[in-house]
C-alpha cells in the first residue's frame, strides 16, 4: 500500500469515527512518551473513550469531510483526539480534567460538542455538570410534584365527597327508621 493510499484510509477511518463520536476533546501530548500514552489510553478507554494522535492536517480534512467547525488553533502543535462515544459525555470530560490536572498534566486544547467548537474551559464546565441519571432523576423529580400535588387534591376532594355521603346515608337511614316506628305505632 502506497503512503497516499495509507493516508486516504486514515483519513476515511478519523471521517467515520468523527461522524460517530459525541464529543471529541483536543489535547496536547507533548512531553508524554509512549508507556505514558498507553496508561491515558488505558484510563479512557474505561470510559468508553478513544484517544488518537492524530496529523493534524488529516483531523483537519476529517472534520471538513463532516462539515464540522475547525480552529487553527486548536490544531497547532502535537494534537492527540479524545473520541467519547455514547451518550454519556460528562464522565469521560471528568477523567479528562482530572488527567490535565495530574502530576503530569495533559493539556486541554478545546471540546466538540455537536457542532460546537469551544475552548478548555468548555470541557470543564462539562465536567463540573451532574451526571446524566442526576439530571433524569430531577426532570422526573420535577414532572411528579405537580402530579403529587394534583393527587393530593383529588384525594381531598373525594374524601369530601364520601363524607357528605355517609351523612346522607347516615340522615337518610335515621328519616326512614323515623317513619317506620311512626307507622307502626299508628297501626
Amino acid at each position: 500500500m502506497t503512503s497516499k493510499e495509507k493516508k486516504s484510509v486514515q483519513l476515511e477511518d478519523l471521517t467515520s469515527r468523527l461522524h460517530a463520536a459525541s464529543a471529541v476533546v483536543f489535547t496536547d501530548y507533548r512531553g508524554f512518551n509512549v508507556r505514558e500514552l498507553q496508561e491515558v489510553r488505558q484510563r479512557l478507554r474505561e470510559q468508553s473513550v478513544q484517544f488518537m494522535v492524530m496529523k493534524n492536517t488529516l483531523t483537519r480534512l476529517a472534520l471538513q469531510k463532516n462539515v464540522l467547525p475547525v480552529d487553527e488553533r486548536i490544531l497547532s502543535g502535537p494534537t492527540a483526539l479524545a473520541l467519547i462515544g455514547g451518550d454519556d459525555v460528562v464522565g469521560p470530560a471528568k477523567v479528562l480534567v482530572d488527567l490535565s490536572k495530574a502530576r503530569k498534566p495533559l493539556p486541554l486544547k478545546g471540546l466538540l460538542l455537536g457542532t460546537a467548537l469551544s475552548g478548555p474551559q468548555a470541557v470543564e464546565m462539562l465536567a463540573a455538570a451532574p451526571p446524566k441519571e442526576r439530571l433524569y432523576a430531577q426532570m422526573v423529580g420535577g414532572a411528579a410534584l405537580p402530579l403529587t400535588g394534583l393527587l393530593s387534591v383529588l384525594q381531598g376532594t373525594v374524601s369530601g365527597l364520601l363524607y357528605v355521603l355517609q351523612a346522607c346515608v347516615h340522615q337518610l337511614g335515621s328519616a326512614t327508621e323515623g317513619s317506620v316506628e311512626g307507622a307502626e305505632l299508628g297501626a
